[in-house]
């Protein structure tokens, strides 16, 4: 994941952030339609449309807007910095779950949570422009 955020962060500095979104997502599709045709899954992918249409249609919004979020951030700043930002959304489930679904965690769980909020707080703090 990490190289797929550095070339993607590359991309969005050589390219620009909705170019390199594009990109991608161009060339997830066509894989994916490669796939569904060289499997014969035709059947499958509609029924799977069918039923879940709100869901699949608002995933890719959302992933969509993510990484093109991400790609500005990384235009911005130094991408290693918007990357140890980004994917600290670990410790924000971890934090919701424990908030909303009252889960429980084991105590090394919540020293790497309380790391992990503070250490995100201090590297957004630090790459203030």
């Amino acid at each position: 994941m990490g190289i797929i955020n550095f070339l993607f962060g590359i991309g969005a500095r050589e390219i620009s952030p909705l170019g390199i979104n594009w990109f991608t997502s161009t060339f997830v599709a066509v894989a994916c339609i490669i796939f569904i045709l060289q499997y014969k899954k035709y059947d499958l992918a509609v029924e799977s449309w069918k039923g879940n249409k709100k869901l699949i249609l608002g995933t890719g919004i959302f992933d969509n807007l993510a990484w093109v979020a991400y790609a500005f951030a990384a235009l911005y700043m130094p991408i290693a910095i918007a990357t140890s930002l980004t994917e600290s959304y670990i410790a924000l489930a971890a934090l919701l779950g424990l908030l909303y679904n009252k889960e429980t965690l084991k105590p090394h769980q919540y020293v790497g949570l309380v790391l992990c909020v503070v250490a995100a707080i201090i590297l957004a703090y630090v790459s203030e422009i």
